[in-house]
């Protein structure tokens, strides 16, 4: 199998729309730096520790340009590294993403991803203390009571 168009790493595993989940009790595998694999040919892997898996989703993440993409980032991380990052990204978005991009970017959390970027970017901490009432127990609750002050 020749892998087209890409120079490097090729991740496996899940990754939506820029977005790889991170588990801390599964490290993510790359396959080593070879750009063709023949069959049935053994191909050493290399694991990543956590700030590298930390790195890799905050890259992806940015690289996905979409608001839905660090929402995720910060829902699934929010105490990573680069948290403070993420935020900084996402302040400097200042309109929604198309509906076909936070439901391919979020998939059954579409509906409350949507309303977090529409309570964000209403600057109104009455929107977000709604969305905490709302959606408490989802982990984007957290980061709408971090931005209403709350």
């Amino acid at each position: 199998m020749r892998v087209h168009g890409m120079t490097g790493l090729v991740v496996i595993g899940l990754a939506l729309c820029g977005c790889v989940p991170v588990l801390p009790a599964a490290p993510t595998l790359l396959l080593a730096e070879e750009s063709t694999v023949m069959p049935g040919e053994q191909v050493p892997l290399r694991l990543l520790n956590d700030a590298q898996s930390d790195q890799m989703g905050f890259d992806q993440a940015v690289a996905a340009g979409s608001n839905a993409a660090l929402i995720m980032f910060l829902a699934r991380n929010p105490a990573s590294s680069h948290a403070a990052a993420a935020r900084a990204q996402l302040a400097l978005r200042r309109t929604p993403d198309a509906p076909a991009v936070t439901a391919a970017v979020a998939g059954t959390d579409v509906r409350i991803v949507a309303a977090f970027d529409a309570a964000r970017l209403s600057g109104d901490p009455a929107a977000l203390i709604a969305f905490v009432a709302q959606y408490g127990n989802h982990p984007l609750a957290a980061e709408a009571r971090r931005l209403s002050g709350g």
